[in-house]
């Protein structure tokens, strides 16, 4: 199987993260500062692939479980200041190529002006403009490091290993924690120890069903967008360029329906739903495979349905754990709730919070990405300028509550050009993967948080479906 020189450079990546993984726990990531130097050199000089991938590989760590590579002090300054300059670096090296291939992101910007207005009448204007410098440089690290990328076929087939790579990491070592409760329960255990303590940690942990399966990541909403994510790559490449069913590609498609569901997350499930909706509605039409390989790919489909459809009410029937998985309670049956308010309830909070923001400043918003509390919060000491966590929820409501009108229409028809332009250019890939992205916006909104778990969906959707595109241009070139 490793005779295929892309499986070659994939093993390649997936030995060099890990060590890099094992060795930042050695060094208590001090290891991540050469890692950042090194990142910044292939920057300044135009090696653009090994940019990326070391770029891409700050947002890849931050979500890894702290029972695997915990997180010291020493890994987030050089890690926030590495991408900047990187960025610069990207900025610096693109400007001097030519070309039209670039992802369409120029109303995004536009949006941040608009984010930049609301936030200097906003909560905490201070936050606010820390965060967007952050996701500002971020932005343009992708911009700039993809721009044109595919007049370098080896950077091409480098970044697309390290997708390969991620994919394969995230799946395959999040199956072997199975093994090690406290690791592929983190969330779980955390939470019922801080309630209860050790002895009571060990005795829930044995009841699988009642636990939240966050694998190697660092929490099971972070683990199962993701998850959705890693799905809908596989599947592009493996139509896109392979063109083939391939059995690696499928054997790592096959087991994460199982994940996600030992995730217990609804939106993880929801985003898949997306996925596979856009990948055999949107992305299949446009392919060009032989009519043998689409009938196949027809059966596989229904087949896929018809099995998740028969398991779910297999599991329904002998337990009702279908409900229980819905309503996030073990209790059969649950009279207080109706079935659309167990669905809702948890995301009722976020719901009323951005509209409340909406409503005390209808036209420019309450400030982007900080909440009434973190004033209160930041004298307490509790967080700092560089840091201030938020929860809201469903992208749409939290853009109108952040910006108002005025950025929630900038934004609006960011995607409607951004889709448009996809089309145009004929990004299918990015496109299909840029609505996955979306989709798992609408319950855990990270569209915004780079430096969270936005980050890694952000480069294993847009990114990575970009560079699924160039591949084909190149072929269609061919």
């Amino acid at each position: 199987m490793f005779r295929d020189p892309f499986l070659k450079l994939t093993l390649k990546q997936v030995c060099l993260i890990l060590a890099l993984i094992v060795g930042c726990r050695v060094t208590r990531c001090y290891l991540i500062i050469p890692v950042m130097l090194m990142g910044l050199y292939y920057a300044f000089s135009n090696q653009r692939g090994k940019a990326l991938i070391f770029y891409m590989l700050v947002p890849f760590l931050s979500i890894i479980n702290p029972m695997v590579l915990p997180k010291t002090s020493v890994f987030s300054a050089p890690t926030r200041i590495g991408m900047m300059l990187m960025t610069i670096g990207l900025f610096l090296a693109a400007n001097r190529s030519v070309g039209k291939q670039r992802l369409p992101f120029g109303w995004l910007f536009a949006f941040v002006l608009c984010a930049i207005l609301s936030s200097a009448q906003g909560y905490f204007p201070m936050i606010s403009y820390f965060k967007i410098i952050n996701y500002v440089f971020f932005i343009l690290g992708i911009y700039y490091g993809t721009k044109n990328i595919n007049h370098r076929p080896g950077d091409v087939e480098l970044v697309r290993a390290n997708f390969f790579a991620f994919s394969i990491i995230i799946i395959a070592g999040s199956i072997a924690t199975l093994p090690f409760p406290s690791i592929a329960y983190y969330v779980t255990a955390r939470h019922v120890i801080s309630k209860a303590g050790v002895a009571a940690a060990e005795e829930f942990l044995q009841y699988r069903d009642q636990n939240l399966f966050c694998g190697i990541t660092i929490h099971s909403q972070f683990l199962a967008p993701m998850l959705s994510c890693i799905a809908g790559w596989l599947i592009c490449d493996m139509l896109y360029i392979e063109k083939k069913f391939e059995k690696i590609h499928l054997a790592l498609i096959a087991v994460i329906p199982p994940m996600l569901y030992a995730t217990r997350s609804r939106i993880g499930f929801f985003s898949f739903g997306v996925m596979l909706i856009m990948v055999y509605f949107y992305c299949m039409p446009r392919i060009r495979l032989r009519s043998d390989i689409k009938g196949r790919i027809n059966v596989g489909f229904i087949c896929l349905l018809f099995m998740i459809v028969a398991a779910m009410g297999i599991a329904q029937v002998r337990d009702q754990s279908i409900s229980k998985w819905l309503r996030k309670t073990n209790d059969i049956v649950d009279d207080q709730r109706s079935l659309t308010e167990a669905l809702t309830s948890s995301r009722q909070g976020a719901i009323e919070a951005n509209m409340r923001d909406f409503r005390r400043a209808p036209l420019l918003g309450t400030g982007f990405q900080v909440i009434e509390r973190h004033r209160q919060l930041y004298d307490a000491g509790y967080i700092s300028l560089f840091s201030a966590p938020i929860e809201k929820g469903i992208l749409p409501l939290m853009v109108l509550g952040e910006t108002g009108v005025l950025g929630a229409s900038v934004f609006a028809v960011f995607l409607i050009v951004f889709y448009f332009s996809c089309v145009q250019h004929r990004y299918y890939a990015t496109l299909s993967l840029f609505t996955v992205l979306l989709s798992t916006n609408m319950a855990e909104s990270t569209f915004f948080s780079p430096s969270g778990g936005g980050g890694i969906y952000w480069m294993m959707t847009v990114v990575g479906g970009f560079i699924v595109d160039m591949m084909v241009g190149r072929m269609r070139q061919a």
